[in-house]
Formats: structure tokens, sequence, C-alpha cells
């Protein structure tokens, strides 16, 4: 891997300028994202100390032009990190910002990449110190929610604002989801909206300063389960501060790094650096800092997992820095070169991407659209008490590997970015995924619904399907490597997802265009002409694939795959909080009133308590249509 420091011809010509203190030694984010729709990546920076937020567009050429007071979105505020999706579904990016103290801001864009700014909505937490802000899916409704993380001694530091549609935002209390829980979790840094479980739903896994991090799983209705730190194997690092979510080992589940302080203090206890926890499935964690050799990183910030060299596994990167002595002084970002093997090598110096500037935030993304990923670091000084100068390194890595960048562009019921849906890419016998996600690493955001691989030296895709949050699934085979793709929604109908044995089920993709292309639909290994009504006479869940063709009318254009439940039971949950819906929340209060509390049922007999047994008593009762992903 090779890195050149571009940032003196880049137009990034600003410096960053923090007051005395411990907060203003925290600050520093950006959002990497294409604010105009022109298809190239610009950079949303925040700014300390009142100093004045900048918004740098991409000329398309390298260069950047800071366009902040044009576009109405240079704030003069004491402003902590950012965060960008496209909150209100209209096909752009908006952006959320963090400020030491309330009013938080919504800069909401209005397509052309000029911003309207919302000052009256986002009013919690209303003191203590606001950290990093993270859009995603609690629901699946396809309205991006945003938490926030608060930096306090208090028991919640989770702030939760639900997205009712229509760009409206409305704070609700962060529930664990079963009466009488304990929940504390003081001190956040990186709240980062993540499916760890593969279930569907958002969870939320939370890095907090000392020993507070937190894992809290989604449990349906906007409700969340804490699960403890002892039981799940997280939680081991001193102060967790940053985190990157990835696949790092290609094994089919998301894995989580906390970055932290690594130093061995002479007659004090060592503080044993950033921690690598393997997800081991079933909502169960292994600390593998140690072998993986990813702890050492000086004192942690941001951090992000991207195949920076193109050949099939994710490397990391992360920046660090503090004033609080010598050993974590102007100390260079670490590089940590992905071996394959579960074990990775740090190379930021043989790579020149080695920057000594305390960085805070730092994103990984596209800059020139070459397919390979560069680096922004916001640093926070880059001389002992001077201000700090941005990095941006471009990714000059001379390889004869490949790439592909993924987008989904989903209608109604999905968020038109697919936010929370996972894209698959398999090239022989290796399957990699991404899960696109609009959340922090600390302070920043990347264009996380950007799906980027490296695929090594094949030359050819054999399928990129992206799975999304309802079970669907959009398909294309034979796909060329080296370029940027979008997957649609799927367009066909099913009647519904969950039936009864013999009841009958309509599938159609009369309205998939393009519309005189031929169409059928494949399911148990028979084919069937457009439309077709089913029935079927055992349970479970049964696939059904609608095949769109190109003009030659035999080379398969798209697919797209529906699932359906397929289930004997007859009986039907009671609306037991008359809401009006019959859904995972009647199952809560009906566990609590017949006396089956969450620890009392270990239906599927594997040792634990957790989603899968909630599924399946949901299930006996036509309530639950988990669908795991594949």
């Amino acid at each position: 891997m090779h890195f050149t420091d571009i940032t003196n011809n880049s137009g990034l010509l600003f410096s960053f300028f923090r007051s005395e203190g411990p907060i203003s030694q925290k600050i520093g984010g950006c959002v990497a994202e294409d604010f105009d729709r022109d298809g190239f990546i610009d950079l949303y920076i925040s700014q300390g100390n009142n100093g004045t937020c900048h918004l740098y567009m991409n000329d398309g050429d390298g260069t950047f032009s800071e366009e902040g007071a044009a576009r109405g979105a240079n704030l003069s505020i004491n402003a902590h990190g950012a965060a960008g999706a496209d909150y209100d579904n209209d096909g752009d990016i908006d952006i959320c910002v963090s400020r030491e103290n309330p009013p938080h801001l919504l800069l909401i864009n209005d397509g052309t990449g000029h911003f309207i700014i919302d000052s009256t909505t986002i009013v919690l937490p209303s003191s203590g110190v606001t950290t990093s802000p993270s859009w995603g899916d609690i629901t699946g409704d396809g309205l991006l929610d945003l938490v926030l993380g608060q930096w306090d001694d208090g028991n919640q530091n989770l702030w939760l604002f639900q997205n009712q549609g229509g760009g409206v935002l409305k704070s609700y209390e962060f529930q664990t989801g079963f009466i009488g829980q304990p929940f504390n979790n003081p001190r956040v840094y990186s709240p980062r909206f993540v499916d760890f479980n593969g279930d569907r739903l958002s969870d939320l896994l939370v890095a907090s300063d000392f020993y507070n991090s937190q894992a809290y799983v989604n449990v349906g209705g906007g409700l969340f389960k804490h699960l403890k730190q002892e039981d799940i194997g997280i939680g081991n690092e001193t102060n967790g501060m940053g985190a990157a979510i990835g696949d790092y080992d290609n094994d089919g589940d998301l894995d989580w790094y906390v970055t932290s302080i690594s130093i061995n203090r002479t007659g004090e206890e060592p503080l044993l650096g950033s921690r690598l926890y393997r997800n081991e499935g079933k909502e169960q964690f292994t600390d593998v800092s140690e072998t993986a050799l990813v702890t050492h990183g000086y004192w942690g910030w941001a951090a992000s997992f991207g195949d920076l060299d193109l050949d099939g596994d994710l490397d990391l990167f992360s920046v660090n820095g503090w004033d609080g002595g010598i050993a974590y002084r102007l100390k260079p970002a670490v590089l940590f070169e992905n071996l394959g093997d579960g074990t990775f090598e740090e190379v930021a110096s043989s790579a020149n991407a080695d920057n000594i500037g305390e960085g805070r935030g730092m994103v990984l993304f596209d800059m020139d659209n070459d397919g390979d990923l560069d680096i922004y670091i916001c640093n926070s000084q880059t001389t002992l008490g001077g201000p700090g100068i941005p990095a941006l390194l471009r990714n000059d890595t001379v390889t004869p590997n490949h790439w592909l960048k993924v987008t989904l562009e989903g209608q109604p019921p999905f968020h038109r970015d697919g936010i929370g849906s996972r894209v698959y890419v398999t090239t022989g016998s290796r399957r990699q995924f991404r899960e696109l996600h609009a959340s922090t690493n600390f302070l920043a955001q990347e264009p996380g619904r950007i799906a980027h691989f490296g695929l090594g030296e094949t030359t050819k895709i054999d399928e990129v399907r992206a799975e999304w949050l309802n079970g669907c699934a959009t398909i294309l085979i034979n796909v060329a490597v080296d370029q940027a793709i979008y997957l649609p929604s799927p367009a066909a109908i099913i009647s519904a997802s969950k039936i009864s044995l013999e009841k009958e089920i309509t599938a159609t993709g009369v309205s998939a265009e393009p519309l005189d292309a031929r169409r059928d639909w494949i399911v148990q290994g028979q084919t069937y002409a457009d439309p077709v009504i089913l029935s079927f006479s055992t349970t479970g869940l049964k696939e059904l694939r609608f095949n769109l063709y190109e003009p030659d009318g035999s080379t398969i254009l798209r697919s797209e795959v529906f699932r359906v439940r397929v289930t004997a039971a007859t009986n039907t949950m009671p609306d037991f909080n008359r809401d009006g819906d019959i859904d995972a929340l009647d199952l809560h209060d009906m566990l609590e009133k017949y006396g089956m509390g969450h620890q009392d049922y270990d239906l599927d007999k594997d040792g634990i308590n957790n989603f899968r047994d909630h599924f399946i008593f949901g299930q006996s009762w036509g309530v639950s249509d988990f669908v795991p992903f594949p």
C-alpha cells in the first residue's frame, strides 16, 4: 500500500483552532458525502471553539472548493460531531451537527447541496458533553431515526429521536425492552447502529469511556434489550473511544473494533489498548485483540475498516493523540494491513500513511472515483500547541487487484439508500458483504451507503446480491469488475409474507421494468409464468424467485427473491396494548402478564436466552416474521 499526502494542493486550506480544556481536545469531526449529487464525494467539516464549519465541494479533479457560506452551511458554533443521511427520503443527504450545548442542528438539503438550518428539533441532551450522532432505521419502516451520544456521569447517555415521516423527528426515551431491566451507560463516545445478530433489526453497539462500552439488541417495536458485557464477551477496553464495524474475517457476520489507550505505566495497571471483538454468532463475541495484533494505537480515536489494497479483506486505519503526556502527543496514525489469516500487520510508515497530527475524526472514501479508498483526517493540532492542519492522503497503491462499488435505490417501504440492508459479492469461493450505514466512527462519518469491495485479481463477479430489511433480495449475476453499479429494490409484488398451509398467495411482476421483457417465477424448482397463484403443503420458509430477462429472452437481467413464512399455527396473538397492531410489543406484554420473564424460556435449547427464543415463541402465535440474513 502507498499513500500520497496531497493536502497542500487539494484546496483544503483551513486550520482547526481549539480552546483550552479537556472538552476541546476531544472534538474535530466531518462527514464525507455527495451533497450536490454530482457523483463526487464532498466534505463537511465541523469546527470547535466557535470556529466556522466548512463545506468543501469536490471539484472532480482532486481538489475541493470551500462553499459553506454560499450553500448556507457555514455555522459558527462550537461543533462536535456530524453525521449525514437522507433522513427525509427526498433523495439528498442532510446533516446532523452535535455541539457542546443545545440546540443541536439539522442541515436540511434542498436537493442542490444548499442547506436550511433547523435549530428547534434536536434540543436534547440539554446539558453535558454531546458527542457523536448516528442515523439508523430502528423499526424497519424506511425512515431513519437518530441517536446522539453524551459523555456524562448520568445513567442515560443515549438520546433517541424517532423519525415520524415528513421530516419530523420526535424525542423518545431509550428503553431496554423488558420491565425492570437495569440500564446504565455513562460517558458515551460512539453509538453505532449495526445488526450484529443478523435478524434484520438495527441494534446498537456503543463505545464508551471507562469500561462502559455496551451492546443493545433490537427486539422490535423501538425497544432494545441490554446484553451484559460479561455475558457476550465485550467491554475489555479501559477507555472506549471510536468504533469500526466490518466483517474482517469474511465469515458472514460483523465484528467490532473499539479504540482505546495503550501504554505501560510505571507502578500502575497498564492500559491494554484497542480491542477487536470477533463476532461468533448467537450474540457472542471473542476478544482477539492480542492474537490479531491490533492493540497498539496510542490514545486512539476514530477508526474505520476498508479494503485499502483491494485484495478482498478489510484493513483497519485509526487516528490518535492527546496532550496529557509525551507518550500520546503527536504520534503517528496506525494502518493495520489484513493478512487474511486473522492477523494484521502495522504498515503506516511504509505506506506513507503515518500522519502525525493528533487526529480525532477520520473517513475513508473514494475521493477521485478511481476505485480505491483515500483517507481524510481531522487533526486537532499538528504541532505542539499549534493549530490542526487537515490531512488528505490519496491512495496511490499500485496493484493488479480490482474493485466494485454498489449503491441501492429503494422505493417505499424501503429507505432511499437502503440503510441497514446488506450487499453480498461472490467471486468463486469467496463471499464478502457490507452493511449499508450512516453511523459514526467517532465524531465523523464516511459514505456508508456505498458498499466498496476489493476483489483481488478476479476479473468476473459471479453474483451481487442486495438483501433488504424485509427479507427480500435483488440479484445480479456475471457482473463486470471495476465499476460502480446500483441495485433497485424489488419491483415485483407478493400478496403476503406469512400464510398458513394451503392458503393461496399471488405473486406478480407485471410492473417491473422494462415492461416488454420476458419474466417468470421459480418456486421449489418449478418455473411458472407471471403472474402466479401458489399454495404450499408444508411449513417453513419458502423462497420465490422472480426473473427478468434481457431482450434476447434467455439472459437474466436481474432476479428478485421473496421469502414467505408458511405456518400451521392458527393461534392469534391478542392486541395486549390495544394500539391497533399485533406485533412484538404485544408479545412482550404477554410474557410479562403470564410471568414468563425473558430469562425463563430457552426454546431452542442453545443455552442462552436471546432473540431466537423470542422469535420461536412469537412464531407459535403467528406474529413473528424473522428472516435471517443468508
